[in-house]
């Protein structure tokens, strides 16, 4: 079998290139399939050149035992005999060694690989594709023979409002997280990169106009990082309920965002709480989790968002003739959550 050549992988995306969607879908695409049938390839060309490596230790291993045989039977004193067996061994290391199978010591769930000047053999680890997502901060360790990392981060949401008062006051919902991501050369990583999951905001407490505090940034050590959504405001006296974005802005009529060119990535903006049936849905994401729905309810708080990086839904008091209703509290944002492909 001919040595299979590496192919030439197409342009890495960078997640400032508006194209980045597109071009992130054609290297995917070219990972499942031109790269992964040059690994298989290489693994039967590999596969051939131990089974002839194997082969021809075998042969010298039979041969080996002939000599000790023969030496053996030849030796007429116990000096003559260690020397023959002495010898024999020798010969059967020898003949390994000329073969190019390493030795076995110390090589326990390695693989026998073509070295790199493609004049022998030897042990290496295996090196396959992993994946391993954060929910929770910790340590990622880089697996051994791996070239490329590609890393995605979802902040945190942040928390919804919660607002009292007259009828024209509202409970804005908190944003979404932000979501960033970024192809690493491996080579430039040390052994362990620490990880850094955002912690959630919480909504504002009942009883008040309180305001949803933000969610906490996700990060891959210093290389990567999507900072949380921005809580929700417990001061809106507009006529509509604001739902928080996807950047921590206040942009929506009664339901919470998301919006801007990633959309499709961020977690969606919680819902804000309105008067008379404007109470905002949370927004939506298709890589991210979903905003909380907002609620004008004295028993229902806000809706909490969904992980990672939801916002949560702003609450608003129940107005009853002119009894000022007190809400039941923001909902909370949903938390990070750092992903890392390695190959």
């Amino acid at each position: 079998m001919v040595k299979p050549t590496p192919p030439t992988a197409p342009e890495a995306p960078l997640r400032s290139d508006p194209a980045f969607s597109t071009k992130a879908q054609t290297f995917l695409t070219w990972l499942s399939g031109v790269f992964y049938t040059y690994v298989g390839n290489a693994v039967d060309y590999v596969d051939e050149r131990a089974d002839e490596a194997l082969a021809s230790a075998t042969t010298a291993t039979t041969q080996a035992g002939a000599a000790s045989a023969s030496a053996t039977a030849a030796a007429n004193s116990q000096t003559a005999s260690a020397t023959s067996a002495t010898s024999a061994q020798a010969a059967a290391v020898a003949a390994g060694a000329a073969a190019g199978l390493p030795s076995l010591t110390g090589n326990a769930n390695k693989a026998l690989m073509v070295n790199a000047n493609e004049l022998g053999v030897a042990w290496r680890l295996p090196s396959n594709a992993n994946y391993q997502a954060f929910t929770a901060s910790g340590t990622w360790t880089k697996p051994e023979g791996v070239k490329l990392v590609y890393v995605e981060c979802v902040g945190a949401g942040g928390g919804g409002a919660n607002r009292l008062e007259s009828s024209a006051d509202r409970g804005n919902g908190g944003a979404g997280g932000t979501y960033f991501a970024s192809f690493l050369d491996a080579s430039a990583l040390g052994a362990t990169v620490t990880v850094t999951v955002g912690a959630p905001g919480t909504g504002g407490a009942a009883g008040g106009n309180n305001n949803g505090s933000a969610g906490g940034t996700s990060s891959f050590g210093s290389l990567a990082s999507a900072v949380g959504g921005e809580g929700g405001d417990s001061t809106n006296t507009g006529a509509k309920a604001v739902g928080g974005d996807i950047k921590g802005n206040n942009s929506g009529n009664g339901a919470g965002l998301s919006i801007g060119p990633q959309s499709t990535y961020d977690g969606g903006g919680g819902g804000g709480a309105g008067t008379g049936g404007e109470d905002g849905v949370g927004g939506t994401s298709k890589r991210s989790g979903n905003g909380g729905n907002g609620s004008q309810s004295e028993a229902v708080p806000g809706g909490n968002g969904v992980a990672p990086g939801g916002g949560g839904g702003g609450c608003k008091g129940f107005i009853s003739g002119s009894t000022v209703g007190i809400g039941a509290g923001g909902g909370a944002g949903g938390r990070g959550e750092v992903r890392v492909w390695s190959w």
